[in-house]
């Protein structure tokens, strides 16, 4: 009993802190991850990810775009202050506004539009292609 509460409250303490972090993002950084979302067309990314994972689930929806849509719509704001902060970890206010200046030339309109098909393409070939190579790798890590 003494551990469920011990576990309940370090849950409340760390999901507050997280609340907490979450609001100390700089303004400006956080207009720069936006910004960065924006031209990698993440979140477009997200929807087509998460409607193709409930197809393949075989979900019964009358629509499987938009359940993604209205799910991903629903934690959008905070999924780009989550982005943030962890983007912290890697990028500075500079490194943010350089790649969002790269985004925005030609070259880098090229990238962020194509990244997400051939992200896809590559999943493919490797599944038609290397699929027996994986299945013979994977032999090795099943638990007997």
């Amino acid at each position: 009993m003494y551990l469920k509460k011990m576990i309940a409250f370090l849950r409340l303490i760390i999901g507050s802190g997280s609340a907490l972090t979450a609001q100390n993002v700089d303004e400006d950084y956080m207009k720069e991850v936006d910004k960065m979302l924006i031209a990698t067309q993440a979140k477009r990314a997200t929807i087509d990810i998460l409607s193709a994972t409930y197809q393949n689930m075989g979900l019964p929806l009358t629509s499987y775009t938009e359940a993604a849509e209205a799910i991903v719509d629903s934690f959008w704001d905070n999924y780009i202050e989550d982005y943030a902060i962890e983007c912290m970890n890697f990028f500075t206010l500079e490194d943010l506004r350089n790649l969002n200046a790269f985004y925005a030339t030609p070259s880098g309109k090229k990238v962020a539009s194509s990244y997400r098909t051939l992200s896809t393409k590559m999943t493919d070939i490797v599944v038609q292609k290397y699929s027996y190579q994986i299945q013979q790798a994977l032999k090795n890590f099943i638990k007997q």
